[in-house]
């Protein structure tokens, strides 16, 4: 990712493993972990909040950090468009059609490809026909993960964006490629740069260490990059998300004065949902 040192970055959908990077963090959900792998995390600046409706101002980001939200979307134009209305860049990333009939998430909604520097995507009609296979060799099998980490650009779709996000929407059936075709397949195979040594063996070394370890190391980089960031004052970004205007703050409330509508802030955490979609937090 592409961040500049002086970059104020927010996070969306940032859940039970925020990037080191983000100096803001927004998600949608606080108790209900079903989408994502484990309870969530608020240890800097936080705003529940749909990213269909960002309750922030327009471009009070430089940057914007999406990663495995985009094909959890309702309506992936709106989501998309709040990103570019937010923030000027960001990072975007998803499973690839391949990873996502691999695993067969029955909560994703979208099948995302990128061809030739745009996004691709389809309405999810049906899961991958493996259930929890791989899901569970993922989990146990390390030398399955070294594979996955070998093939990444395969399993996964990495796009960084700057000013516009380039994409389309296509129809269910209208499928990007054919990879019953050898040329295909063999192209999106090379598709990837190859690893060198050293990130082979650090790819080795992670994909073997124990989960405890792992999150020790995550936590020791968070931990030394919180004097890197960027002080925040939520009140300087936060928005209506109905009409994007100014909040009005209390104690235990912000107030939209303009919509006539009221938010809670519990435990210092606003929560900035639409009336309708209140409940979900």
């Amino acid at each position: 990712m592409n961040i500049a040192p002086n970059d104020l970055v927010l996070e969306i959908g940032s859940g039970h493993n925020p990037k080191v990077r983000a100096d803001v963090l927004c998600d949608k959900y606080l108790l209900d972990d079903t989408e994502r792998g484990g309870a969530i995390v608020a240890d800097r600046p936080f705003v529940v909040g749909d990213a269909e409706a960002l309750p922030f101002r327009d471009g009070a980001f430089d940057y914007v950090i999406c990663t495995h939200v985009l094909e959890h979307a309702q309506d992936v134009e709106r989501f998309i468009a709040e990103l570019q209305r937010v923030a000027t860049a960001g990072y975007i990333e998803t499973p690839s059609e391949v990873g996502e009939w691999l695993y067969g998430w029955e909560y994703h909604r979208w099948l995302v490809n990128r061809i030739d520097g745009r996004l691709v995507l389809r309405r999810k009609t049906e899961r991958g026909p493996f259930g929890r296979l791989f899901h569970e060799m993922g989990a146990t099998d390390a030398d399955f993960m070294a594979l996955h980490r070998r093939y990444h650009h395969v399993f996964l779709v990495q796009h960084e964006w700057r000013t516009k996000i380039d994409y389309e929407v296509r129809d269910t059936g209208d499928a990007p490629f054919d990879l019953d075709d050898e040329a295909v397949a063999t192209a999106m195979l090379q598709g990837g740069a190859r690893p060198g040594p050293m990130s082979r063996v650090k790819s080795a070394i992670w994909t073997r260490m124990p989960d405890s370890w792992r999150a020790g190391s995550k936590g020791l980089l968070t931990r030394g990059a919180r004097s890197a960031r960027r002080r925040v004052d939520l009140r300087d970004v936060a928005a209506c998300p109905r009409c994007k205007g100014s909040l009005r703050w209390e104690s235990g409330a912000a107030h939209c004065e303009a919509d006539g509508l009221s938010f809670e802030i519990r435990d210092g955490i606003p929560i900035l949902l639409l009336p309708d979609e209140a409940g979900a937090a």
